[in-house]
């Protein structure tokens, strides 16, 4: 099978396109996007909640800790 080249977004939107007709079970649709089905389930979550905009790329990066002291690293 050859890799076709789409980006993240995209194959998000086509996964919950697919999700909603309910034409295959998740399990069978998340073996064919490449993905995990609790990944499935999420993106299917996050669009239900908020649309287009729930199911974009997120940052990755570790939030902020509010409780550390900026100057030494070390917890107040």
């Amino acid at each position: 099978m050859a890799w076709k080249a789409m980006d993240v977004q995209e194959q998000r939107v086509r996964f919950v396109v697919a999700a909603s007709r309910r034409e295959k079970p998740l399990t069978l649709l998340c073996a064919e996007f490449g993905i995990w089905r609790p990944t499935g389930s999420l993106w299917i979550k996050r669009y239900d909640e908020s649309g287009l905009a729930g199911i974009s790329e997120r940052r990755r990066r570790p939030h902020p800790r509010p409780h550390r002291h900026p100057g030494n690293g070390k917890s107040v």
